[in-house]
């Protein structure tokens, strides 16, 4: 009888556990001012001070995380000088360019909690990205912000919490790139 109620009790911890998971991020070039030829610089850092977006819950909370797949700033990188290459600014590494554009995700967060309605979810997403332009004119720096609230049942999974990322980082980076004051201080 024990060995019986061992395995059933093993069995249902077990099954409350949630593994970890990473987002693999996909990205949609950004439409940007044109460049006309210019010069750029272009530079995408991660600068986050914690990798882990957040803990998934579960029986073993601390250790089911969500964080990005190990090519995810390769992939946001590109995604950018696709963007800026498709409007006729010629790329280069060089401290020469016309412009010096150093994009930079500063937060990304992800939590998830029972709503007062269970057995709902509320699931809740931050991103900070800001952008720093050197030119000739001077420096310009400037952040954005972005908050996405999802109400969820059942539980997200794996494929629905990259969903999720994926939005609100599409969101920060097209709301960064396609900012009017960036796009003055580009064509100056």
């Amino acid at each position: 009888m024990r060995v019986v109620f061992s395995l059933v009790l093993g069995f249902v911890l077990v099954s409350c556990a949630i593994s970890p998971q990473q987002a693999e991020l996909s990205m949609q070039p950004v439409a940007v001012p044109a460049g006309q030829a210019k010069s750029m610089s272009l530079q995408v850092l991660d600068v986050r001070s914690n990798k882990v977006l957040g803990h998934l819950g579960g029986t073993y909370a601390q250790t089911a995380t969500l964080t990005l797949a190990s090519g995810a700033m390769d992939e946001l990188a590109s995604v950018s000088q696709q963007s800026f290459s498709q409007s006729g600014w010629q790329l280069q590494n060089s401290a020469m360019a016309d412009q010096q554009l150093l994009l930079r995700l500063h937060e990304l967060q992800y939590r998830i909690e029972r709503a007062p309605q269970w057995p709902l979810w509320d699931v809740s997403l931050y991103a900070e990205v800001s952008y720093n332009l050197k030119n000739h004119n001077g420096e310009f720096e400037r952040k954005f912000r972005v908050r996405e609230d999802h109400r969820v049942w059942p539980r997200p999974s794996a494929e629905t919490n990259q969903e999720y990322v994926n939005q609100l980082i599409n969101k920060a980076w097209a709301m960064m790139l396609q900012e009017p004051e960036l796009a003055d201080l580009l064509g100056r």
